[in-house]
């Protein structure tokens, strides 16, 4: 992601990778004077309103849920590690939601810019914005969230540009020119592969057949990816995000050379990531429970 925040209170989130929640190119904007979010379409063809509590359910699966947002148990300020070569002050937030560890660094010339990205990042803990520890020059270089349940995710800011010139259009709330939708997400509703059959045959130099008979339910070639819960998943192989696939939805992967591979499904926050495990290929696999046994083994195994 791309983040530019203006001294004058207004917050462009960017999303640049394939293997993001929003289609590439999609936007998030802010305003110091409204509270919540604009979702903007790639080409700013269109945008729609995200109320506040919609950025975790947004992020995480993929759709605009408001969750009540509450006032977080807050840590005393102290003083965090140097990140990108500048000081942080740490704030330590827990909420009935999860846990965050947020590191913030006074960058001059931010103003009011920096506020709205630490809005943006507390509500993925369900923190009120109106609560949440943001002033004016203090911005967000770092955030670590643990999940009731376990897992988690890391935010991080790896490289801060010189001040910049925004051109006033490409900051406003809403963009000029946009149809305004009160439905609808920038992505696809069902099942999103994030890589060509091009980079998918580049796993294995060449393909290797698996001993034993293929199993009835196996697809001919390929991986085929079945999601029997009630949320979106991602899909890891050999540890690279490779698809997304919704709620009581399948996606085929072809491409993918015949051989063994490690597979593991994931939500996009960690809040829910199942054990890795290995499988020969071609097959399927689904994350309700339910897989193809007599191709599963263990993750080390053959080596």
């Amino acid at each position: 992601m791309t983040i530019d925040i203006a001294s004058v209170g207004r917050m462009r989130v960017t999303f640049e990778s394939r293997a993001l929640p929003l289609a590439q190119g999609s936007e998030i904007r802010a305003r110091t004077d409204l509270y919540g979010h604009l979702l903007v379409w790639p080409n700013e063809s269109r945008y729609r309103t995200l109320p506040p509590g919609a950025v975790r359910t947004l992020l995480g699966e993929r759709r605009v849920d408001a969750i009540p947002l509450v006032r977080a148990r807050t840590s005393a300020k102290v003083d965090g590690p140097r990140r990108i070569g500048l000081a942080t002050k740490r704030w330590d937030l827990d909420t009935r939601t999860g846990k965050v560890s947020l590191e913030q660094a006074r960058i001059a010339g931010a103003g009011e810019g920096g506020a709205l990205l630490c809005r943006f990042l507390s509500e993925i803990v369900a923190i009120d914005p109106s609560a949440a520890p943001c002033s004016p020059d203090d911005v967000p270089v770092r955030a670590q969230y643990a999940w009731p349940e376990g897992g988690g995710v890391v935010f991080e800011v790896t490289s801060v540009a010189e001040r910049v010139e925004f051109a006033g259009v490409q900051l406003l709330v809403p963009p000029s020119g946009g149809e305004f939708t009160p439905e609808s997400l920038p992505l696809n509703a069902g099942a999103t592969s994030l890589l060509t059959k091009e980079e998918l045959a580049s796993f294995r130099l060449r393909p290797i057949d698996a001993p034993g008979p293929r199993a009835q339910t196996a697809p001919a070639e390929g991986l085929a990816l079945v999601n029997g819960t009630d949320t979106g998943r991602f899909a890891f192989v050999d540890g690279v995000p490779v698809a997304w696939v919704a709620a009581n939805h399948d996606q085929l992967l072809s491409g993918l050379p015949r051989g063994r591979y490690t597979v593991q499904w994931r939500t996009f926050l960690g809040d829910t990531a199942d054990a890795p495990f290995t499988v020969d290929l071609p097959a399927r696999v689904a994350v309700s429970g339910e897989l193809d046994r007599s191709l599963v083994k263990p993750p080390d195994a053959g080596r």
